[in-house]
C-alpha cells in the first residue's frame, strides 16, 4: 500500500516540511478541514472523516465541495460515536449508506479495540477524529503513516484556521454542547489529552507500523520521529480561490428545521412581550383596587412613571378614605 498522511486540523497543519513527504501517498482529512486557506495537502482526499455533531451537514457539504471542484473524495467515513444521548446512530446511518463507519474498521484490530474500550468504559474518553484516522489506517493495513495537525490542543490556537465566521457551524456546536452527554460519565468533554498521547504510544509500538511526524516544531515531534527528507521536488501548497467555502451547508431538511425553530423563537418572544405588557396592566390595576398598597411597593420602585402617578394621587386618595370612615 502507499504511505498515508493523516492530517488533523491543528496549527501544525500549516507547518508541514514538504521535503519529508513521500512522492506518492494517500491522505485522510477530517471535519471542517476545508476551512483551510490553502490546499495544504492538495485537492484529492482518499478518506474524509466526519464526526458528531455535524456529520449530516458535512456529508451534504462534501457534495457541494465536489461540485464546486474545491475537493474530491474517494471514500467518506463516519467517525463519531454510535451512541449519543440515547440515540443509536447506526440506525441513523442507514440513510447515509455510502458512508463507511470507522468504528467497524478499527475495532477489527484487537489491540486498538481493547484500548478504545478500556478508555471509554473506565474513563469516559473517546478518541478525537485525528486519532480515529490513525487507528483506521492501521486497521486497513497502512504501514507508513505520516501525521500532521494533531497537536493535543496545546498552544494558544487550537486549529489551523478561524472558526469565528462559520455562523452555521457555531450554532450547531452551541446546541451540541448542551445535549452531548457521556452515557457512562456525567462529563461534557469526550476527549482526553492523556488518552491521545497513549494512543500515539500504542501505534508507535505496533509491529510493522512506522509512525512519523511531518511538522518539525509540533508537540507530536517529541513523541514520534520526524520523517526523513525524501523529496527533492516537494509539493507547494496551492492558494484557494477568494470565495472558497468557509462554513458548513445544511441539508434541506435541516434548513427547514432551522427556519421553524427561528419562527418558534420569534413567536415565543412576541408572546413573552405580550405577557409582560399584561402583567404591567394588571399591576397598575391592582394599585387602584387593593386597600393595602404595601404589596405594590416593589412594582412602584421599578416603574418610575407609575410611581409618579401614585405619588400624585396618594394624598386625595387618603382624604377620601378618611371621609369614607367618618361617614360610616
Amino acid at each position: 500500500m502507499k504511505p498515508i498522511i493523516i492530517a488533523g486540523n491543528g496549527p501544525s497543519l500549516k507547518e508541514i516540511d514538504y521535503k519529508r513527504l513521500p512522492k506518492e501517498y494517500d491522505v485522510f482529512r477530517c471535519n471542517q478541514f476545508f476551512f483551510e486557506d490553502k490546499y495544504y495537502l492538495g485537492k484529492d482526499v482518499t478518506g474524509y472523516f466526519m464526526g458528531e455533531p455535524t456529520f449530516q451537514s458535512l456529508f451534504n457539504t462534501s457534495f457541494v465541495l465536489e461540485s464546486s471542484h474545491e475537493y474530491f473524495f474517494t471514500e467518506k467515513y463516519f467517525s463519531g460515536l454510535l451512541l449519543v444521548d440515547g440515540i443509536y446512530n447506526r440506525e441513523l446511518l442507514q440513510d447515509f449508506w455510502t458512508l463507511k463507519v470507522a468504528f467497524d474498521i478499527y475495532t477489527k484490530h484487537t489491540q486498538i479495540s481493547q484500548f478504545v474500550n478500556y478508555w471509554f468504559v473506565c474513563y469516559g474518553s473517546y478518541p478525537t477524529t485525528g486519532i480515529i484516522m490513525i487507528f483506521t489506517s492501521v486497521a486497513m493495513g497502512y504501514t507508513d503513516i505520516y501525521v500532521t495537525g494533531i497537536d493535543f490542543y496545546k498552544g494558544k490556537d487550537r486549529y489551523a484556521f478561524d472558526y469565528n465566521n462559520a455562523k452555521v457551524l457555531n450554532k450547531i456546536f452551541d446546541n451540541a454542547n448542551v445535549r452531548m452527554k457521556n452515557p457512562f460519565f456525567n462529563v461534557d468533554e469526550w476527549h482526553d489529552e492523556n488518552m491521545e498521547i497513549a494512543s500515539i504510544e500504542l501505534i508507535k509500538n505496533l509491529k510493522n507500523v512506522n509512525l512519523y511526524s511531518i511538522s518539525p516544531d509540533s508537540f507530536l515531534s517529541t513523541l514520534v520521529p520526524l520523517a526523513p527528507i525524501q523529496n527533492d521536488t516537494p509539493y507547494i501548497p496551492e492558494e484557494k480561490p477568494e470565495n472558497y467555502l468557509k462554513d458548513i451547508v445544511l441539508t434541506a431538511q435541516q434548513e427547514q428545521r432551522k427556519q421553524e425553530q427561528e419562527q418558534r423563537k420569534q413567536e415565543q418572544e412576541q408572546e413573552q412581550r405580550k405577557q409582560e405588557q399584561r402583567n404591567i396592566k394588571q399591576q397598575v390595576k391592582n394599585i387602584f383596587i387593593k386597600k393595602d398598597l404595601m404589596g405594590e411597593w416593589d412594582f412602584i420602585r421599578q416603574y418610575w412613571l407609575v410611581q409618579a402617578v401614585y405619588q400624585t394621587l396618594k394624598f386625595p386618595y387618603i382624604i377620601l378614605k378618611v371621609i369614607k370612615k367618618l361617614l360610616k
